[in-house]
């Protein structure tokens, strides 16, 4: 049963250069893998990247990411996958990472709101919007129905529930994620979902299936005072 440490919104700047050393270091001795659930870089720059990358060097286990809103930010997403990959982290967008007979799905997700969505019957913005997620979620669908492996766990950047976003401004929520995603994660049930993205919001929550999930961003208060989680899965 491997344990995992995962963190999300690091939010990393040019200046943090040394800032997240000694987190990486702690988290490779506490697990044998590590999840990074998006919003590595504040503003998405390969710059960002570079000083981030010697913190996470510091880390001995293997490191498995998502992007997030903010590292897209700048449109330097290839860029900042291949430097990612180069220095031995591994980034999924709709992709599966088999760690002994896990399988980790990742992706970033979308934004889109919970329970009541919008009607794609409307103005081509509109349209546009609302088939963000459904889209999404299609693909999400595919690549967990892709995985053979009894246990599964889901790695993701914006949220599937509204349980784990609550503290968020309720005006914000359509930005948080999407039910969509809740919907596919119950016709498959996997052991546990991490999300990241919400700063403000609450460390646990179920979908309506029942499937734990965790809000893993750094800035969400844990009980014994980390700013990662720790899963045995």
């Amino acid at each position: 049963m491997p344990r995992i440490a995962a963190i999300g919104d690091l939010h990393a700047t040019t200046t943090d250069a040394g800032r997240f050393a000694p987190l990486f270091a702690e988290m490779g001795r506490e697990a044998d893998l590590v999840l990074l659930a998006g919003d590595l870089l504040d503003l998405g720059q390969s710059a960002e990247l570079e000083a981030l990358l010697a913190d996470i060097a510091e880390c001995d286990m293997p490191v498995v990411c998502v992007l997030g809103n903010h590292d897209y930010y700048s449109g330097e997403v290839p860029a900042l996958t291949q430097s990612l990959r180069a220095a031995g982290v591994t980034v999924l967008e709709h992709e599966i990472f088999h760690f002994g007979d896990l399988d980790i799905i990742g992706f970033k997700g979308t934004v889109g709101g919970f329970n009541r969505m919008l009607a794609p019957i409307a103005e081509t913005e509109v349209v546009a919007f609302a088939n963000l997620s459904k889209l999404d979620a299609e693909r999400f669908e595919r690549t967990i129905s892709s995985s053979t492996s009894a246990r599964r766990l889901v790695l993701m950047h914006h949220a599937p529930i509204v349980d784990t976003i609550v503290g968020e401004a309720v005006e914000e929520y359509v930005f948080m994620g999407s039910s969509r995603y809740a919907e596919v994660i119950d016709r498959h049930m996997p052991d546990l979902v991490i999300h990241g993205h919400s700063h403000f919001g609450t460390l646990e929550g179920r979908t309506p299936g029942g499937v734990r999930v965790f809000n893993v961003a750094m800035q969400i208060p844990r009980p014994d005072g980390r700013i990662y989680s720790l899963f045995d899965v």
